[in-house]
């Protein structure tokens, strides 16, 4: 469904996917969503949901990595990812 609303790409950065949902393709102003869930959570269909709400009703992008959590990584893992994923975010605008 979210497909036929929004332009959606997914890349990976650390074995990890990262989904880039735009209201239109080719959107640079962005929004880094984090998903929440205390890291022991991934993220829910009610984050989707209110992260097309966002990129429909903003007009701007929405990058979202699902980042690793515990307890299978710690929280090394997941800022690192992140931070990797903000870094490019920073280079594309």
């Amino acid at each position: 469904l979210l497909k036929a609303r929004l332009d959606i790409t997914e890349t990976e950065i650390g074995g990890f996917p990262v989904y880039e949902i735009a209201p239109k393709a080719g959107e640079r102003r962005r929004i880094l969503y984090m998903h929440g869930g205390a890291f022991v959570f991934q993220i829910t269909p009610y984050h989707w949901g209110l992260i097309a709400e966002m990129a429909e009703r903003l007009g701007f992008g929405i990058t979202v990595p699902v980042y690793p959590i515990a307890p299978e990584h710690d929280f090394h893992d997941m800022f690192g990812m992140v931070g990797d994923v903000y870094r490019r975010m920073l280079d594309v605008t």
